[in-house]
């Protein structure tokens, strides 16, 4: 997880163990990519989708780090 380099060996070593997690993890990824994309997009809907994925990223985020309780 790019957002969290501190915090990817204790992502990674839970993903092994966690296929929720992992899946998690993968779900965020993809979004992450699709917000970059929208980024880069000159469609007139390009700063609405970003904001939908910035806000679907911060969820994500939100469950993944409830999952390794550093937010607790």
């Amino acid at each position: 997880m790019l957002r969290w380099p501190a915090l990817r060996e204790v992502l990674a070593a839970r993903a092994e163990t966690d296929d929720q997690f992992a899946s998690l993890c993968e779900i965020y990824a993809e979004a992450h990519e699709a917000l970059e994309a929208w980024q880069r997009s000159g469609h007139a809907l390009a700063a609405a989708r970003a904001s939908e994925y910035q806000d679907m990223l911060a969820e994500i985020e939100g469950d993944i780090l409830d999952k390794i309780d550093v937010r607790r």
